[in-house]
């Protein structure tokens, strides 16, 4: 099986038949936008939304962040061990590792980056 093919079979189930066109976006409160615009990034190889993944690693949802984590070791290369069902206690120090290893690259621009430095978290799914 191909790395890439539980992000489009997760795609077509999030994303579905119906309804109205979704807008991809990181700051949205509807998780399925969100996810939207996780797995557009992943597809398109975009790294620049790397602090945004990270910040997913805190979502409420665990959909959210196994996509988070794969995203982030296919844009990246590196793997912390993160393990999106572990408690949120034993996911901690791989996300500071995430966060860490970020503030290490080159200055982000993002909003998340901005988010990180303040001590905000992922957006949660209602």
């Amino acid at each position: 099986m191909q790395r890439g093919c539980p992000f489009i079979a997760i795609a077509v189930f999030v994303t579905g038949c119906s309804g109205p066109p979704l807008q991809p976006g990181f700051e949205s409160v509807d998780p399925q936008e969100r996810t939207a615009a996780l797995l557009k990034a992943a597809r398109a190889g975009d790294s620049s939304a790397t602090p945004e993944l990270i910040i997913m690693l805190d979502s409420s949802d665990p959909a959210e962040r196994m996509l988070a984590d794969e995203a982030l070791k296919r844009l990246t290369g590196q793997d912390f061990g993160y393990r999106h069902y572990d408690p949120a206690w034993k996911r901690q120090p791989s996300v500071d590792a995430w966060k860490d290893w970020w503030q290490g690259q080159d200055e982000p621009t993002s909003f998340a980056q901005q988010s990180m430095i303040e001590g905000g978290g992922a957006m949660e799914a209602p």
